[in-house]
């Protein structure tokens, strides 16, 4: 298997496969500028993408292993999602990842606003969605995302220009598996 890359952390005791996208001239190892050229380049980028230790919930940790409950008609699913994106329906796609991960691979269109500064800019998800646009929240698996949701719809109590805002249910690991085979596996 050529395609695929197995990572191993001792530390944590655990492995992550990566599946090797097509070549992409944005990807930072395969373009024809990458940004990774040696293991410790991969090093360092991976330590950056991890991504927050999640105690976002008001400094009481979330784990990452218990997905957050969401009310059902906040959530869709990817394949509801795609729907929308192939219609043309306007809405905005806030991608929640840090940027280092959204760096990696994102959907077209996506809007990076990392979780742990959404808040900070409540006033930028008013600006995209304008009353009008609803706004799909995803992340890499569906945890933080469900967050996001949560903050924003608590939100547009008291900013109407904020408009529905909905969780795309398992993120961009299930847009994998249900909707883009090709797209990158992280």
């Amino acid at each position: 298997m050529h395609d695929r890359l197995l990572m191993y952390d001792s530390l944590r005791c655990s492995f992550m496969s990566i599946k090797k996208p097509p070549k992409q001239s944005k990807c930072p190892v395969c373009s024809l500028t990458p940004s990774i050229r040696s293991m410790d380049d991969s090093r360092e980028l991976s330590m950056s993408a991890r991504g927050p230790s999640c105690s976002l919930d008001g400094g009481k940790p979330v784990s990452l292993y218990e997905r957050p409950l969401i009310a059902e008609d906040l959530a869709v699913s990817c394949v509801e999602y795609n729907r929308v994106k192939t219609e043309g329906i306007p809405h905005v796609l806030l991608d929640v990842r840090v940027k280092e991960q959204f760096d990696l691979c994102s959907l077209d269109g996506a809007v990076n606003i990392p979780l742990e500064k959404l808040e900070e800019q409540l006033e930028r998800v008013e600006e995209l969605s304008n009353g009008t646009k609803p706004v799909f929240c995803i992340c890499r698996r569906g945890f933080l995302s469900v967050l996001a949701t949560q903050m924003l719809n608590d939100a547009a109590a008291i900013r109407p220009r904020i408009h529905s805002v909905k969780n795309i249910e398992g993120g961009l690991t299930a847009w994998q598996i249900d909707v883009d085979h090709m797209f990158p596996k992280y």
